[in-house]
């Protein structure tokens, strides 16, 4: 990142706060910035506190950070970013540098107990501001530092990060970046692995630098809101590192946020351009300087600085920010946009010189008519909301288990268990998967209210039975009724059985051997045969794809439509569009249908 000091504003930074701002706040204005509680989502200054032995509490002529400014600005809690250079620091290297960083925070706070304290949630932002402390809260920018391992990721959850930046301006190895060529085609298996593991840790999921592709496939993955902790809006100034207003409302969608950055290439169509022209000069010089000052990070600060002179960029007005913020709230509502200014990180717009420079935003949504909730949404709100949502979305999936029961015939059944609904839905896998491949049809299922058993047949994972050698001749029914009878016995009022193919066939067996009334429904995704279709029991969904085809190359739907016309009523049949066979159908673009179908008529009364 690049710092760009300004000590010639020392001379302004023991004036009032309603001037510290050039005197175009004014005092309503300013109480009111003062009693909101504003949320930066992004600062760098723990590599000052780490590579300077900087300390918060003294006013510092240099940065745009220190606790008065912090003050006169009203900021009441920001994000310090854990950032280890990915061109300087890899494997063990990053883990370190990560390590030292959350040190140097968690000292602030040692240090000056009566004016810091660390947060780790919303609730913990909301008491530092009624303290009268600044809360530090930590994101980690970039995920180089959990070198490609679940369990430093939980670490690091552990020690206080509460936001993880998929990667920063180079690719991981698992997630693509914005500006480097794509690696991956977006997050790899293992990528989107790590959004999993943080919505279930909740921890937020940040998609600023990233890759378009890498967005889309944290979009669909995480089910938590996901943030773009410093990124604007690309349609303002085109440059990658911003969002498209299609990004924009996708994640809002999803009830994300998008963090305005301050960085003027990132606001600024001018400064974009001139930059990209001297990008290729500037930048190893730029790298030349920060080897050549790896041990002098003030040294370093003004080479760079003079070195951005030699450039003659053209300024930009902090009145920029207003303008990306003012976009995105029209292109997606108040609830949406944050501020995440980078201060430490990069250069700020002439007018947004530090922290203390603030107010003005405030000012200028009033002035633009914004009613005063909404500005406390943008200034915090929405950022405390969507910690909160994290938090939610972790609380809801630590309670998924691992439950056990016996069948009939001898056998043990392992189940994975969500949702405390009265409704009960068994989840019976094909051939080719186990239980973990219902996970996302399970969730949603338990968001509207069943309570879900994704089981596991014999031979597969950790369920025995006999002749589990041979699951397409093996009694698998019998591992549908214990599952059906373990929901009926945890207090399911109903219960129904959702199977693809090879499960299809054993939840259609199921419903003949059960006794009358066990299975209420069933939806059968491209089933196998079924021994005495006349004899189900329930009512009946059969769902399969038009051209789903045996390995023979013989079409499935006539065998299915054959069982369907045997199969006494209540019943239906949906044919989606597309060859893909049983859960396989999930993965197409017929999924959205699929899961309304299925939900329609698990429902129904």
């Amino acid at each position: 990142m690049i710092r760009s000091p300004r000590p010639w504003l020392n001379a302004f930074l023991l004036v009032p706060l309603a001037l510290a701002a050039a005197g175009d706040v004014s005092p309503p204005a300013a109480r009111f910035h003062q009693q909101a509680i504003v949320v930066d989502t992004h600062v760098d200054t723990p590599q000052r506190l780490l590579d300077e032995a900087f300390d918060l509490a003294p006013r510092d002529p240099r940065g745009h950070i220190d606790l008065p400014r912090m003050k006169e600005g009203g900021l009441d809690a920001a994000f310090m970013s854990i950032y280890a250079d990915m061109r300087r620091y890899q494997g063990d290297a990053a883990t370190k540098r990560a390590l030292e960083l959350i040190d140097t925070v968690y000292e602030q706070v040692a240090r000056h107990p009566d004016q810091l304290l660390v947060a780790t949630s919303a609730a913990d932002v909301r008491r530092a501001h009624q303290q009268g402390k600044v809360a530090l809260l930590m994101g980690m920018e970039g995920g180089t530092p959990i070198v490609n391992d679940l369990r430093l990721l939980r670490n690091f959850h552990r020690l206080g990060v509460r936001y993880l930046t998929l990667t920063h301006s180079l690719a991981n190895d698992w997630a693509d970046s914005s500006t480097d060529p794509p690696r991956h085609n977006g997050l790899t298996d293992f990528g989107k692995e790590v959004v999993r593991e943080m919505n279930r840790l909740g921890m937020l999921v940040d998609i600023s630098h990233v890759s378009d592709k890498t967005f889309w496939d944290a979009l669909e993955v995480s089910q938590a809101p996901l943030i773009a902790s410093h990124s604007s809006c690309r349609a303002l100034t085109n440059h990658a590192r911003n969002m498209t207003d299609d990004m924009i409302r996708a994640l809002a969608a999803k009830g994300g946020v998008i963090q305005i950055t301050f960085v003027p290439g990132f606001i600024d169509q001018d400064y974009a351009d001139a930059f990209a022209k001297i990008a290729d000069q500037f930048w190893p010089r730029y790298r030349a300087l920060a080897e050549q000052y790896k041990d002098d990070p003030v040294a370093l600060e003004h080479a760079v600085e003079r070195l951005e002179a030699e450039y003659n960029l053209p300024p930009v007005s902090w009145e920029r920010i207003v303008e990306h913020i003012d976009h995105a709230v029209k292109l997606v509502g108040p609830d949406h946009v944050g501020l995440g200014s980078d201060f430490d990180g990069a250069p700020m717009p002439d007018g947004m010189d530090d922290a203390s420079y603030l107010p003005r935003l405030t000012q200028a949504l009033l002035d633009r008519g914004y009613s005063e909730v909404d500005i406390k949404k943008i200034l915090g709100g929405n950022t405390l909301r969507v910690l909160d949502e994290a938090q939610k979305v972790a609380a809801r999936l630590s309670t998924v288990r691992t439950v056990s029961f016996p069948t009939q015939d001898g056998g043990i059944v392992y189940a994975d268990a969500y949702g405390e609904g009265d409704r009960g839905v068994v989840l019976a896998h094909g051939g080719r998967f186990k239980k973990e491949s219902w996970e996302k049809q399970a969730r949603e299922l338990a968001d509207a209210g069943f309570r879900v058993l994704a089981i596991d047949f014999r031979g597969y994972g950790q369920s025995r039975g006999p002749g589990q050698s041979d699951p397409l001749s093996a009694p698998l029914h019998f591992d549908v009724l214990a599952a059906v009878r373990y929901l009926r016995k945890a207090g399911a009022k109903t219960v129904s059985v959702v199977g693809g193919s090879m499960g299809g066939g054993a939840a259609a067996d199921a419903s003949v051997e059960g006794k009358p009334g066990e299975i209420d429904r069933l939806v059968l995704l491209a089933h196998s045969a079924i021994k005495e279709p006349e004899r189900m029991q329930g009512r009946k969904l059969f769902i399969t794809s038009r051209d789903d085809s045996h390995a023979d190359g013989s079409p499935r739907l006539v065998k299915i439509r054959e069982q369907f016309e045997r199969a006494p009523e209540p019943k239906e049949l949906v044919i989606l569009d597309g060859s893909a066979h049983a859960q396989f159908m999930f993965e197409t673009d017929q999924r959205d249908r699929l899961v309304r179908e299925i939900l329609r008529f698990l429902s129904e009364p």
